[in-house]
């Protein structure tokens, strides 16, 4: 893996997006999936969950971490689902899901719930759940440039975040981290959770 100090911020952020992809890609389906399944059962065994009435979930594409069924336990929770839409350039809002909740599919191929914008001026206790492409010691995360998450929770702070990702996305170097570079308070893969250890 290229660490080259030398290049800027931005070329060693694009190199790292891409060998992470590459690292997730080559994880078998039944991997991927029984990955998710212990990833989504140590998130719903902990006790982060129990302390907050609102989650921000997301609705996992491609080769992430499998939320479908971490998604369905969590509405059998009777916690209030939430799950994210883009609304125009480096800006996504929250709308509440269901059972019965209806779908679009985005221009990245992923399912954004149909629904007015989630208001949380009346909720103190919120998680948000965030996919990423790697993460490190610190508890650092990379993700895939577009800078939704990093912009919401600016806007939102004092949410509890909690980013899921795999083993294999992993980085043993440290990350390069940008100010407005939002840092999830834990990391959760298939070996447990990891908390970050923020300076």
């Amino acid at each position: 893996m290229n660490n080259d100090q030398t290049l800027s911020v931005n070329e060693r952020k694009k190199y790292l997006r891409a060998f992470y992809k590459t690292q997730r890609a080559a994880l078998s389906i039944e991997e991927r999936l029984s990955s998710s399944a212990i990833i989504s059962e140590t998130l719903l065994s902990s006790t982060i969950l129990g302390s907050v009435d609102v989650i921000c979930s997301y609705a996992s594409f491609g080769d992430e971490v499998s939320t479908l069924d971490l998604n369905d336990a969590i509405l059998a929770l009777n916690k209030t689902l939430l799950l994210p839409r883009i609304d125009g350039n480096r800006s996504m809002c929250m709308v509440q899901v269901t059972e019965n909740s209806r779908y679009d599919m985005n221009e990245y191929g992923i399912r954004e719930p149909k629904g007015n914008p989630f208001i949380f001026k009346d909720h103190a206790s919120v998680l948000c759940i965030m996919p990423l492409l790697a993460f490190d010691a610190k508890g650092h995360r990379l993700g895939y440039g577009g800078g939704y998450y990093d912009a919401f929770l600016s806007n939102h702070k004092g949410f509890i975040t909690v980013g899921l990702g795999f083993s294999c996305q992993y980085s043993k170097h440290a990350l390069p981290v940008e100010s407005h570079d939002h840092s999830p308070d834990i990391i959760i893969d298939e070996f447990g959770i990891h908390s970050a250890q923020k300076q």
